[in-house]
């Protein structure tokens, strides 16, 4: 059994914050550059004002998570990339942040992961928020959409974690949490419910409410979208797929919109994410030992990046750019193993060709070289 509490104590919190060092340091390679590496404890300025969740089985802490109420601690970063500026109408009480959600390995997907996030949702309506805001890495974002969270302001770049996307759940909006059938609607309907938030979200950030997501329109139709952007692309990934084929690989799929500028891929880093170039150009860069960037080479539509890292599971050979507007298709490492044993035909024609891919890759530089 799961048990999930509030960690009230000095000796409860040293032992999460060690947990977080195993979690987000040891195994992630996040936070190397703020963590104690002498005691083992991954804690930040935030934390003294924060309640912190836990979840735990037979004794072991295996989950947690971070809640911060109000606005007083809030770091000024937060501000400018969570874009707070455009919910200053209303009161401190009703914002609330969540981050340093993790998981032990085993449970990443379990019904404790669930538990905690419910958890979470009920402390945060009886203290009173009503904008829950999160930033996450590009692969946990059809998860927390499946939760309620919504993108609504641009994309940015942290230090030690890369690119993040920035989402808000709208508690008490009934209508959406009942639309993508969150596990919050029922929790919902013990707060107070205010229709007001829900419609001047939908008001405020119209320009964020046509993003493609499975989560709201339906795997199906998020697949047939997403073919038709890519119909008159030669797609080397999809050689040798049937159309049911590639509809099967492209339901799994998130979709961005990117701005120029924009460093998706981070050289160095850990990646869940393997990308496919629907509309745009992105550069490839890897950074010298003289602190001066090497271009690689260019990509674009139809191209593929980010493959070597997910495949690996090693850090993340050189920097992708946007040069242009750029709107990808990705799959996490999590849905493609998923996909392995769920539609073993389409992942090994699917993993054949990335090989291939690779394979030339690696000629083309060797013959760069020579």
């Amino acid at each position: 059994m799961f048990k999930t509490y509030v960690a009230d104590t000095d000796d409860v919190r040293k032992s999460l914050y060690r947990f977080r060092y195993d979690v987000f340091v040891s195994e992630q390679k996040k936070y190397r550059n703020i963590a104690d590496h002498e005691g083992r404890m991954l804690i930040d300025p935030v934390d003294e004002h924060a309640t912190h969740l836990c979840l735990e089985r037979d004794g072991q802490i295996i989950g947690s998570m971070r809640f911060l109420h109000g606005l007083e601690h809030v770091p000024p970063a937060w501000h400018v990339n969570l874009a707070l500026e455009k919910f200053a109408q209303f009161p401190a009480s009703h914002f609330a942040f969540s981050g340093r959600l993790l998981m032990l390995p085993a449970y990443r997907g379990s019904r404790g992961l669930l538990d905690l996030i419910r958890f979470a949702y009920q402390l945060g309506r009886s203290a009173g928020s009503r904008f829950d805001f999160i930033s996450c890495n590009p692969h946990l974002v059809r998860f927390y959409e499946m939760m309620g969270y919504r993108r609504y302001c641009a994309y940015y770049e942290a230090p030690g974690l890369g690119f993040q996307v920035p989402m808000v759940l709208v508690t008490d909006d009934i209508p959406h949490l009942q639309g993508i059938g969150s596990p919050f609607t029922s929790l919902a309907n013990d707060f107070p419910i205010d229709s007001s938030h829900g419609k001047w979200f939908v008001d405020t950030f119209p320009q964020y409410q046509h993003f493609i997501s499975p989560v709201t329109i339906g795997p199906s139709a998020f697949a047939e979208v997403l073919e038709r952007k890519i119909n008159d692309a030669s797609i080397s990934l999809f050689d040798g797929l049937e159309p049911t084929e590639i509809a099967t690989f492209l339901s799994t799929a998130t979709h961005l919109e990117v701005p120029a500028q924009t460093r998706i891929v981070q050289q160095g880093q850990l990646g869940e994410e393997m990308f496919l170039i629907l509309e745009g150009i992105a550069e490839v860069r890897r950074h010298l030992e003289n602190g001066r960037a090497q271009v690689l080479g260019t990509m674009g539509r139809g191209d593929v990046f980010g493959e070597m890292a997910v495949i690996t599971e090693r850090p993340r050979s050189a920097d992708v750019v946007a040069q242009s507007p750029l709107e990808v298709a990705f799959i996490d490492r999590s849905s493609l193993l998923k996909l392995v044993k769920g539609e073993p035909a389409v992942a090994s024609k699917l993993l054949f060709n990335l090989c291939r891919l690779l394979s030339e890759r690696i000629e083309m530089r060797e013959a760069s070289v020579s």
